[in-house]
């Protein structure tokens, strides 16, 4: 019994919280769902817009 009572947080009893107020996740209570993923479509175009002037600086250096 000396050990248990070091440990910090420990209960000393068997009982469990009616709440689960001692559960990381909230003790049974559902988690909210993750919001669905959508692509930027303005940030996709600004990728592809940066990766053909990349091609075309390559591509002139390459040429000249």
């Amino acid at each position: 019994m000396a050990a248990a009572s070091l440990l910090p947080g420990r209960r000393l009893s068997g009982r469990r919280s009616v709440k689960g107020d001692d559960h990381p996740h909230g003790g049974g209570v559902p988690a909210a769902p993750a919001p669905a993923r959508w692509i930027d479509g303005k940030a996709v175009d600004q990728a592809v817009a940066y990766a053909l002037m990349a091609a075309a600086l390559v591509a002139t250096y390459l040429l000249h």
